[in-house]
């Protein structure tokens, strides 16, 4: 079963000292980098979160956890293989998705909303396939805004379980913003054609939008929310081309 979270750091999180020692040198080194305390303390709450609900998932001390890279794509991995994760975020608030060693890769995102409402044409065009860059067209600003968010976590979801992140082009893969699953065939970093299944993330606060994609390995294979935790009415604007960044621990 693919379990996924969303949730909301919590400040005090990253500042109590049994929390703040779950995380890794590297881990610390990263968050010591950022410009603004703001960012740093998003960080570490969001990878103390991380943690807490993998080490729950996985009967494991979180402080234990150790993440490597896999391949020359660089896509975050558990040491050693305890399953197929995904890992995002969107101010302070974080998502993560855990599928079992023995399915399919999986892929999670979540974005703020705000950040789609100044789309412009010349984004789309690098989102959009052309068919739906021809539906996009048709809807009004608000409506597409959220299409084109849709849109976007659908297919970032899917090009972090592909393992191959943006260095695919978005306009390649055709997803579409209806409600329903979607199953697709994509290439996977061998160029096997693969079949995934593609689906929004339901029951997200006001502001927040997201997506969870997984290699469909067998047709049984289930899906269940293991915990959803309120996150903020509006957590800040983030430019969707800065999800490079969150998709490295």
């Amino acid at each position: 079963m693919v379990q996924w979270v969303c949730a909301t750091g919590q400040p005090e999180d990253a500042r109590h000292p049994v929390w703040s020692r779950m995380l890794s040198g590297p881990e610390q080194a990263r968050a010591s980098r950022f410009v603004r305390a703001e960012q740093a303390e998003q960080y570490r709450t969001s990878h103390v979160g991380l943690r807490r609900w993998l080490g729950e998932q996985l009967g494991v001390a979180p402080a234990a956890l150790c993440f490597g890279q896999a391949g020359q794509s660089g896509k975050p991995v558990l040491l050693p293989c305890a399953g197929h994760f995904s890992f995002s975020h969107a101010g302070p608030a974080w998502a993560a998705a855990l599928g079992p060693a023995s399915s399919g890769p999986v892929g999670i995102d979540i974005e703020c909303l705000d950040a789609f409402a100044t789309a412009d044409p010349g984004f789309a065009r690098l989102v959009l396939s052309p068919a739906e860059r021809l539906a996009w067209r048709t809807l009004d600003a608000t409506c597409g805004a959220r299409a084109l968010a849709r849109v976007w976590t659908r297919k970032e979801a899917l090009l972090k379980a592909i393992g191959c992140g943006l260095r695919r082009a978005m306009s390649s893969l055709d997803v579409g913003w209806a409600g329903a699953p979607r199953t697709l065939v994509a290439a996977d970093l061998d160029g096997v054609p693969c079949t995934w299944r593609v689906q929004d993330l339901h029951g997200l606060a006001a502001g927040l939008v997201g997506a969870l994609a997984w290699q469909v390995s067998e047709p049984s294979i289930a899906v269940a929310a293991a915990r959803s935790f309120p996150a903020p009415a509006n957590p800040g604007p983030r430019l969707p081309m800065e999800c490079l960044a969150h998709d490295t621990l």
